[in-house]
């Protein structure tokens, strides 16, 4: 009935260990992403957002394939759909990115 994500959450297996572990991995990530793309890129402040807002989603659509158990054609198509209507957003607004 749930996503693989929450099948461990609705086992009640979330706990403060847990909650405080998602949350320090996501806090390394943000660091990471954000420390990555001002060292290498010098770039105007625009081109650092773009980058750094691309990072994540390309981080966030891998963290959900590596974090479920079995991979289903389902969420499969729902990444490649993030990815396209990401880069099919880029092209519709290209004055902005």
């Amino acid at each position: 009935m749930y996503p693989d994500l929450y099948k461990t959450f609705q086992k009640g297996s979330l706990n403060l260990k847990s909650l405080l572990s998602m949350v320090f991995v996501s806090l390394y990530q943000a660091c990471v992403i954000l420390l990555m793309t001002v060292t290498l890129f010098n770039e105007p402040y625009m081109n650092i957002v773009t980058i750094s807002f691309t990072s994540l989603i390309l981080v966030e659509v891998i963290n959900v394939l590596m974090e479920t158990k079995s991979i289903k054609l389902v969420m499969v198509f729902a990444c490649l759909t993030t990815l396209v209507f990401y880069i099919v957003s880029i092209f519709i607004f290209r004055t902005m990115f």
